[in-house]
């Protein structure tokens, strides 16, 4: 395939949760414990320096979302695009999926993923 980039998308876990909980569990185990080992194993699966490869291009969906342009640049430069090129999407209407987790969990699931996996948290 020649020259490859990888680029890897990563969300707030707690929204992740929110997510499969809302829309049926779709995921390992249904309470916050054994989402939090799931995600903590998925996350681990990578080596740290696989994530540092200079082919691999990490963005925080959060990130993408609240600062679309300046992401937008900086994907369109590791991925060789031309700013030229436009999309469709609409940040605006992706902003009601971040936070959305202080609506659908209780304080004690949020307790538990933030305990287990503050540092896959977007703050």
């Amino acid at each position: 395939f020649g020259p490859r980039k990888l680029l890897i998308v990563v969300r707030d876990p707690r929204d992740i949760f929110s997510d499969f909980k809302v829309k049926g569990f779709a995921y390992p185990n249904i309470s916050p414990h054994g989402f939090s080992s799931w995600y903590r194993g998925i996350m681990e699966k990578v080596s740290k320096e696989e994530w540092s490869n200079s082919i691999v291009k990490i963005i925080k969906f959060e990130e993408f979302v609240l600062n679309h342009d300046k992401i937008t640049t900086e994907l369109n430069n590791f991925l060789d695009i031309s700013d030229s090129i436009k999309s469709s999407y609409n940040e605006k209407i992706s902003i009601k999926n971040i936070g959305i987790y202080k609506k659908v969990l209780s304080s004690s699931e949020i307790k538990v993923i933030e305990d287990s996996l503050k540092e896959y948290l977007y703050l």
